[in-house]
């Protein structure tokens, strides 16, 4: 709008709103307003996104769960040195370290790693002497190696093996092994995995 200040005749351009005719607003309520919106809704949870990432993570997506994970070391004598052996154990630890929470798998990470272990692992068992009890490796001992085996394959998803190597931890080391709590670890791991494939496939 423009008009005459304190009498002068000097015109001075004054712009001030004007509201829009009805029809223009109409247009924008039903046109144009759910993209203005959408944008600034997702500007703004750009700007928050990692906010909102460490809620829904801590509040909603994942909770702290402890498991007791055996690793079973064996302890060197005299005449035994099972320092090769232990090294080993001690890279089954930093594998069980590598575990994320995924859909349905432990993280490749830890894939490979613990692929490597049982790898070592399987490799000892070929040096183990079953009729020897004072052998190095026995067939008590070969327990031991096979019950790791066990527990890293249940994070791999192997749970025939799993469940195989429990079974014969328990049947060569006696009561030292209590394979029957894991054994239903494994079979919980297990039927959670078949309800989420299942639901994939849905």
């Amino acid at each position: 709008h423009s008009g005459y200040l304190n009498n002068s005749n000097n015109y001075v351009r004054v712009d001030t709103p004007a509201l829009r005719s009805e029809e223009e607003r109409e247009f924008w309520k039903n046109h144009l307003s759910k993209d203005f919106i959408n944008e600034l809704r997702a500007k703004e949870f750009e700007k928050h996104c990692q906010e909102i990432h460490s809620f829904l993570t801590n509040n909603y997506a994942y909770t702290e769960k402890q498991i007791q994970i055996p690793v079973l070391k064996l302890e060197s004598t005299a005449k035994r040195d099972y320092t090769a052996y232990n090294s080993i154990c001690d890279d089954m630890i930093k594998a069980f370290h590598l575990i994320e929470a995924h859909k349905g798998h432990a993280g490749s990470e830890y894939n490979k790693e613990a692929e490597q272990v049982i790898s070592r692992f399987r490799s000892i068992i070929k040096e183990v002497d079953f009729k020897d009890k004072k052998a190095l490796y026995n067939k008590k001992t070969s327990a031991y190696i096979v019950a790791n085996i066990g527990m890293l394959s249940i994070w791999l998803n192997d749970f025939k093996v799993s469940l195989e190597c429990m079974k014969y931890a328990q049947a060569n080391a006696g009561k030292e092994i209590d394979s029957e709590k894991y054994k239903q670890l494994i079979l919980s791991r297990s039927t959670k995995l078949k309800k989420l494939k299942a639901s994939v496939i849905q």
